[in-house]
């Protein structure tokens, strides 16, 4: 197969895969520099990577200097006198339905707002006492005090890394008290249904026009104002995108995080953003690799446009 693949170097790849890792990165190959960087567009992540690749070049032992950190980390949170206090704790939780997600065609097209709690788990930890974030009121300034690497300070994965070395399983019920506590608050003053629930999050429908989401959000707001959690309110809708097999691909369109593709196997990833953005398939657009073997799609996948699919769908 004439792959015409843009290879980069070896130690190149070891740093996309450990990029790759942290920040939940979709890349069909990732070893090619032209896949490499459409995926880094697509994902809206080339400063971020950018900022990554500094912080490799500055650590070549990247995974032992993070170890080093996080070990040193873990062991000044267990050192504090509140650590002994951390336990479960019960919440009403179970009282709300739950969903897997809230990709789903009922929800296609309706208003939904989002509320998460901000840096959940750090929150958790805090909630049994200050002393053991060192009396920080947020995960930057908290984690600023161990590093000044901005790649490690914003990263995600590396967040869940400390804290997994913690009590995870405890954090979870925190959290799930925080949103419960909020849903309680919220549904005395107006009954929501709820689209989707996780341990950090809810997803609440709101009403048809821009009026009823900004009232709804006002409200919400001023409901997580006057609770000591921080939350974050985002509202947002997802759209269908329809295609010839009815794959379960969707496109999210946020406030906060504007376009986002949602339910997209890697191997269909470049097709389904070019469809959306309307330009051409190219030969790389239908590669990628599993399991270290670099695979190539035969067939292009065929989208219809939304007045297609609508009169199907009412026939």
């Amino acid at each position: 197969m004439d792959t015409d693949l843009n290879p980069c170097s070896p130690e190149d790849l070891v740093i996309r895969n450990n990029f790759k890792k942290d920040f939940k990165f979709s890349c069909p190959v990732l070893d090619d520099e032209d896949i490499f960087q459409k995926s880094l567009k697509i994902a809206k992540l080339e400063n971020e990577y950018e900022d990554y690749y500094e912080l490799a070049y500055n650590h070549p032992d990247l995974e032992n200097f993070r170890r080093n950190l996080i070990g040193e980390i873990v062991k000044k949170v267990k050192e504090q006198p509140s650590y002994s206090k951390i336990k479960n704790i019960e919440t009403p939780y179970h009282l709300y339905p739950t969903s897997h997600t809230y990709l789903k065609p009922e929800v296609v097209g309706k208003n939904l707002i989002s509320v998460d709690l901000v840096e959940g788990n750090f929150q958790s930890l805090k909630y049994y006492g200050d002393d053991l974030v060192l009396g920080k009121d947020n995960y930057t300034d908290f984690i600023k005090t161990f590093t000044k690497e901005q790649t490690l300070v914003k990263s995600k994965y590396f967040r869940q890394q400390i804290f997994g070395l913690l009590e995870p399983r405890t954090f979870i019920s925190v959290q799930r008290h925080m949103i419960a506590h909020m849903l309680n608050d919220l549904f005395k003053k107006k009954k929501y249904t709820i689209v989707n629930l996780t341990n950090d999050e809810v997803i609440l429908e709101s009403g048809a026009s821009p009026s009823d989401v900004e009232a709804d959000k006002k409200l919400i707001q001023e409901i997580c104002d006057n609770l000591p959690y921080r939350y974050r309110v985002d509202d947002f809708s997802i759209e269908k995108v329809s295609n010839s097999r009815n794959e379960p691909w969707y496109i999210k369109y946020s406030e906060v995080q504007g376009r986002r593709i949602m339910g997209v196997h890697v191997k269909y990833l470049f097709q389904v953003y070019n469809h959306i953005e309307k330009i051409p398939n190219q030969k790389k657009d239908f590669y990628w690799r599993e399991r270290g073997r670099l695979c190539c799609l035969l067939d292009h996948e065929e989208f219809e446009t939304q007045d297609k699919a609508k009169s199907q769908e009412s026939s």
